[in-house]
């Protein structure tokens, strides 16, 4: 969680108290009906969208021009006339990925393989709930801890909990992000990467993993459109798995050491509070 979640957050890290309450093994008898009845409610939702797939769009979390080419052939011959057709765009760093890089440099083996394939089905144009609700429950271990996140987010509201539960699956079929993390770093901006925008270094007093955000490194002139967007969803992802090892909490430190004007960047403060609220509540 975090303190966009929790109004008092910050005064119970000072305090030095580890939160448990609402966790698993640590429910009141209301907390445990609350979790019941949400999961009532997704499960019936579930059933309610069976037969009705989510259309992949990508339009808020982009990929880049190399894997939204889905008939490339898993070759080196075909990885070679791709880049031969599309050298320009390989080639120019404001829209070069790690992949590109890699590739330029004589490191073709380490751009294959693709191969990527939704869980339980063949279709890479859409996913169904089901399969990503459980794919999101798989990741936290116990099924209850990743409900549990929502319901602690919205103070036990259970219908607010279940909204977000559904957004966020939603968001998360969407913006195909099994297919962002299956390619993992290959597919982000190169530069980013390289500076090092993002860290994790230690720990916290509560044994949480601390994530440093570089703010001074942070250029919008020096990438291009899509690739904030698609940074933030892999960084969050990464900094969410960090979490449910360390308890299910991750401290995220802005540093804004050295920081000027060419750092100001709107839409990228604006997506990642998006994201972190709406998909990411632990």
């Amino acid at each position: 969680m975090s303190a966009v979640d929790i109004p008092d957050a910050q005064e119970i890290y000072q305090k030095g108290e580890k939160p448990t309450n609402g966790t698993v093994g640590n429910l009141t008898h209301e907390q445990e009906n609350a979790l019941r009845n949400l999961w009532t409610k997704i499960l019936a939702h579930i059933d309610k969208m069976a037969d009705k797939p989510l259309k992949v769009s990508c339009n808020l979390v982009k990929q880049t021009a190399f894997v939204s080419t889905e008939s490339l052939p898993d070759t080196p011959e075909a990885i070679d006339k791709w880049y031969k057709e599309n050298k320009e765009l390989a080639d120019n760093p404001k829209s070069q990925t790690v992949r590109d890089r890699l590739y330029l440099q004589g490191n073709r083996d380490l751009t294959v393989p693709m191969g990527f394939r939704p869980l339980f089905q063949s279709d890479h144009n859409v996913r169904y709930f089901s399969h990503v609700f459980w794919q999101a429950c798989m990741l936290h271990g116990n099924p209850d801890s990743y409900l549990l996140n929502f319901l602690r987010a919205t103070l036990w509201d259970e219908t607010q909990a279940f909204e977000r539960l559904v957004f966020s699956v939603n968001w998360r079929a969407t913006q195909a992000i099994d297919k962002l993390m299956w390619y993992g770093d290959l597919e982000q901006n190169n530069r980013m990467m390289e500076k090092g925008l993002t860290l994790t270094k230690g720990f916290d007093k509560f044994g949480y993993p601390v994530v440093v955000v570089r703010i001074r490194l942070n250029k919008p002139s020096e990438r291009s459109d899509g690739d904030v967007e698609r940074f933030a969803a892999f960084c969050l992802e990464n900094i969410a798995w960090l979490a449910r090892e360390h308890g299910e909490w991750a401290m995220l430190l802005y540093d804004f050491t050295g920081f000027k004007m060419e750092n100001v960047d709107m839409a990228f403060i604006k997506n990642l509070l998006a994201i972190i609220k709406e998909t990411y509540p632990q």
